[in-house]
């Protein structure tokens, strides 16, 4: 079936198997779920464009995007738990709250873990820049990740609680020259399926 399918296939499977680590404790699946929502819609979009960029790297980025929430759960629990509630109850987006609670955010230490696991430099830069593409549009990688997850919300692909649509950068959509007057409607199909399907071991 090809080495990218058996890669895909790999990667989903094992953090399904993370999830289900004790040491975690009790990490609610919408955050497991929402990461393979992501990494599909960055795939998808990265066989979308024009832009000429990997679509593995772009799976793999977008289930990494979010590792420094896991980071900060397995260490600090509480105060992760804290950040959340601050997040729905001002209506702030999650980074925002962590900064409050902890003084930097998930994506600083997602991108710390990934230079130390000595991933490529544009999966780095994803993790890091995925709330703010704007000052990183170089690397192609940045603007995909970030629109796959304003586009996952949007979609709902997870039906998770307060689930908040993050304003889109428009220069991110210019810098992959996607067009939304076009007719999407089988990308998104592709995206739902395959999300559905990927959610299924965290169920």
């Amino acid at each position: 079936i090809g080495m990218s399918h058996v890669r895909e296939i790999v990667l989903v499977s094992s953090l399904g198997q993370f999830a289900n680590d004790k040491a975690m404790g009790q990490l609610p699946s919408a955050y497991w779920q929402h990461s393979v929502a992501v990494a599909v819609c960055a795939q998808e979009l990265a066989l979308h464009i024009t832009a000429p960029i990997a679509s593995d790297l772009a799976l793999i980025a977008g289930l990494l995007h979010d590792v420094g929430q896991l980071w900060l759960y397995r260490f600090y629990p509480a105060e992760f738990v804290q950040a959340r509630a601050l997040s729905l109850e001002k209506n702030i987006g999650i980074d925002v709250a962590e900064r409050e609670v902890f003084g930097l955010d998930h994506t600083v230490i997602g991108a710390w873990l990934a230079e130390y696991w000595g991933l490529p430099r544009g999966i780095a830069a994803a993790i890091r820049y995925h709330h703010q593409p704007d000052t990183a549009l170089d690397d192609l990688i940045v603007p995909v990740v970030s629109v796959a997850e304003v586009l996952s919300n949007a979609l709902d692909l997870t039906g998770r609680d307060g689930n908040m649509v993050a304003n889109m950068s428009a220069a991110a959509c210019e810098k992959l020259g996607i067009d939304w007057s076009q007719d999407l409607g089988p990308l998104f199909g592709r995206i739902e399926a395959r999300t559905e399907y990927a959610c299924r071991v965290f169920r």
